[in-house]
Parts: C-alpha cells; sequence; structure tokens
C-alpha cells in the first residue's frame, strides 16, 4: 500500500515537472537592412513570438516592387509585401529588436494591408519604398526616425541612423553571415509599452 502511494506520488511529481509550458506571449520585431551586392539594397522586418491565443508568429515584412525592371526608375510602380529566404536574412544585418504587445502586432498587421491597398501603383523608390514602409512602421511602435532624412534610398544608413536617433535601443546581434561591424554587441530586444 505504502508503495503504491509513492508510486503515485511519483508520478504526479514528474507529471507536473514534464507537463509542457505554455509559451509566454511576446512578439519580437528585428529591423535588418541588406547590402546592395548580389541584390538591391532593402530593409525588412521579422516578426517573432507568440500571442497571448497560442498562435505562433513567425514572418519577415518588406515592401517591394511587384516586378524589379526599369519601369521601378521612372516612377510609381506596383508594390508587394514580401517575406526573405533564410539565406537572404543570413546575409542581412539585424540593426535593433523590440518586443511588442499583440494589439501592436495587430496593428502592424492593419497598417500593412492599408500600406498595400491605399495606392494601386503602391511603390516609388524615391517616395515610397521599402525604408519609408519601415520608417513608417518605426513611427507606429514609437520609435523616432529622421522624416527628413537623406537615407531613404540606403537601408543600412537609415537604420543606424534611427539607432542613434533612439538611445533606449541598443545593436542587435551580427546574422551568422553577415559581415560584423566593430562594435556590435548581442543585447535583449527592449519592450515597447502600448
Amino acid at each position: 500500500m505504502i508503495c503504491k502511494r509513492f508510486t503515485c506520488f511519483l508520478i504526479s511529481i514528474f507529471g507536473i515537472l514534464f507537463l509542457p509550458f505554455q509559451a509566454q506571449a511576446e512578439v519580437t520585431l528585428t529591423f535588418y537592412s541588406h547590402n546592395f551586392g548580389s541584390n538591391y539594397p532593402h530593409a525588412f522586418v521579422e516578426i517573432k513570438g507568440n500571442l497571448e491565443t497560442g498562435e505562433v508568429i513567425e514572418e519577415d515584412l518588406g515592401f517591394t516592387p511587384a516586378f524589379v525592371g526599369p519601369n521601378v526608375l521612372l516612377g510609381s510602380v506596383k508594390g508587394i509585401i514580401k517575406g526573405v529566404t533564410k539565406g537572404y536574412k543570413e546575409n542581412s544585418d539585424p540593426h535593433f529588436a523590440i518586443v511588442v504587445s499583440d494589439e501592436t502586432y495587430h496593428e502592424i498587421k492593419s497598417f500593412t494591408e492599408d500600406w498595400l491597398t491605399s495606392r494601386k501603383k503602391s511603390y516609388n523608390l524615391n517616395k515610397r519604398n521599402c525604408v519609408h514602409y519601415i520608417g513608417a512602421m518605426l513611427n507606429l511602435v514609437d520609435i523616432k526616425t529622421n522624416t527628413e532624412s537623406r537615407y531613404f534610398k540606403k537601408p543600412k544608413s537609415f537604420l543606424k541612423e534611427t539607432l542613434s536617433l533612439n538611445p533606449k535601443l541598443l545593436p542587435a546581434a551580427p546574422s551568422v553571415n553577415a559581415v560584423m561591424d566593430k562594435g556590435s554587441v548581442t543585447q535583449e530586444p527592449i519592450s515597447i509599452a502600448d
């Protein structure tokens, strides 16, 4: 009898210890740039985490022309929101990361939909490109940007400038294959209060 109780006790303890823990709700935005090289310069955001509902979020959002060609240089063209490949991301530079609430995540999704649907020809290299999209998203989450920046065609410089305007942000750790800037440090993402 004592043996059975002890066995039940042990099973209960192990059951509690090995129950799967529910993932903590937290969504992290990491802002990246990709340098000119095999592809054109680009800014995008990685969105990763768990919503309070338990839904797992893992996506990349970048604004780009639907078709890359000479028309991009001539004026406005159709734009799309597009993810990036794992290899592309590994060869890109993460600049900083922030943690946002579920509510803010949903605001970003709504903002992205509005960004795409507000104009038929939504992409303009000079006035409404990937850097403008990321800049508007940063403003949405209360990160200060320079709206008169001279770096709207230079994603890396724009994100470095944004980092310099926001002392609470610290540089993110470099990607596995990206060229490391001197002074880059690993850091935890900051939380943005609603």
